[in-house]
């Protein structure tokens, strides 16, 4: 009887350091399996996840074509830092995906006028 009775008192001070707080629920994917609270989407154009953050999801009618700055600029573009929260005026469109600088970058075409740089 002692026994039944030490085990139900340690059970209880057992359940009693149980905090609801401490918890912990794994991250939830999305229908395609994409963790958003990691930073993914699914990005239709490349039908697979992307981290939002660092890698640039073209919407239809976009490319994905990576190209440097110079690029860009050749091709009537400017560069806009899309991972700082920058995005395309409305009267343009993304061209490609800028490589080489720390953040994600897209080139936006045409080049705004009189835009003289960053």
């Amino acid at each position: 009887m002692r026994a039944v009775i030490g085990g139900v008192v340690v059970l209880m001070l057992v359940l009693a350091g149980c905090d609801d707080t401490q918890r912990t629920s794994a991250p939830r994917a999305d229908e395609h399996g994409c963790l958003a609270s990691q930073g993914f989407a699914w990005c239709e154009s490349k039908e697979r996840c992307v981290n939002t953050w660092e890698e640039y999801c073209p919407l239809e009618g976009e490319s994905d074509r990576l190209m440097t700055v110079d690029e860009c600029n050749s091709k009537g573009g400017v560069s806009i830092d899309y991972g700082g929260g920058k995005r395309c005026d409305e009267d343009q469109k993304v061209i490609g995906e800028v490589a080489g600088l720390l953040s994600l970058h897209v080139c936006c075409y045409p080049r705004p006028e009189g835009w003289q740089g960053y």
